[in-house]
């Protein structure tokens, strides 16, 4: 769990009460980060097709949009959002991956301005700016030690659950979570996908495996799959096996996916949208946007490497 206040520039998206699908979700959208006054950083699959959504700052507790009254800073705090930028050449197609994958990025505005440093009346902090990675792709080095940050749950827990009942509602955490990562090599990372992501993943994201644990939990089977033991089955040049996970909750319900456990530092279903972050001259800098990992479609377990959209490569976009 984060504290309150150590990553004064975390938010999420909340969908309205009568957004589409709202009651589905409890109002998750998405995570998203603080970058200016008056934007956010988030993915594109998370805000393409929403319409009336708001942006939560200034609390580390997950407080979903049918009982959002009973939180102060919520309830008084909640910023609108107005306006949201994609990239033009994003295209989200399930059948299609390539067209998403290389600019999963979107900047959305809100309708009246953070208060960057001062703490709002019911929040637990006060909200600030994280900068983004306008620098260097030195920055997605391999073996940069990294952290990821959401409120995402920690389980498996949507396994055929649409079907079943009317109205399915992720167990968000409570609290906002953060684990921390490890930036694998490009070229590794893509040698794990599917040919056709190869050179999309080289061009425009960057990779994270697990930083592993200590070994007692390997009875844990949750666990065990997700290490890389699995990666001789992965590097399987026919990918029909797995299915993706790109965050698309909204778009196809029926898309049976779920993330794994937190135990390992993947991130988990509900994350996306989140930032990559890593330390630069002292300071919390992001690179990178929670994007896509690999479903096994028996165990519904999250595999990886895990693709972000490196903000890097979008900095034009951004600017």
């Amino acid at each position: 769990t984060s504290s309150p206040g150590k990553r004064p520039y975390m938010v999420y998206l909340q969908l309205t009460k009568d957004s589409a699908k709202a009651h589905k979700y409890r109002g998750w959208l998405c995570g998203g980060v603080i970058v200016d006054n008056n934007y956010v950083l988030t993915s594109a699959a998370c805000v393409e097709d929403a319409d009336k959504f708001y942006v939560v700052s200034g609390t580390t507790k997950f407080v979903d949009s049918l009982d959002y009254k009973s939180d102060d800073c919520v309830c008084h705090h909640r910023r609108k959002v107005v306006w949201k930028c994609i990239p033009k050449n994003y295209k989200f197609d399930f059948q299609d991956s390539i067209k998403w994958s290389s600019n999963d990025i979107a900047i959305v505005k809100v309708d009246k301005p953070f208060k960057i440093g001062v703490q709002e009346k019911g929040c637990e902090f006060a909200a600030d700016c994280i900068r983004y990675n306008n620098i260097s792709r030195d920055l997605e080095k391999a073996g940069t030690k990294g952290y990821i940050a959401g409120w995402g749950s920690g389980s498996n827990f949507r396994e055929g659950v649409y079907r079943r009942q009317s109205t399915h509602v992720p167990e968000n955490a409570k609290c906002l979570q953060e684990a921390k990562v490890c930036i694998m090599d490009n070229e590794q990372c893509a040698k794990k996908w599917a040919q056709r992501f190869r050179s999309i993943i080289t061009q425009y994201m960057i990779c994270t495996k697990d930083v592993m644990k200590r070994l007692s939990e390997i009875c844990d089977k949750k666990y065990a799959n997700c290490t890389d033991v699995e990666s001789r089955r992965l590097e399987l040049e026919d990918d029909a096996h797995f299915r993706l996970d790109i965050g698309r909750h909204l778009r196809d319900p029926e898309d049976l996916s779920a993330r794994r456990t937190l135990k390992q530092g993947g991130f988990c279903e509900n994350d996306h949208g989140g930032p990559l972050i890593v330390k630069y001259q002292g300071k919390d800098r992001v690179i990178g946007v929670i994007s896509a990992c690999k479903i096994d479609p028996k165990g519904h377990g999250c595999h990886g490497p895990f693709l972000y959209t490196s903000v890097f490569k979008n900095r034009q976009f951004l600017s």
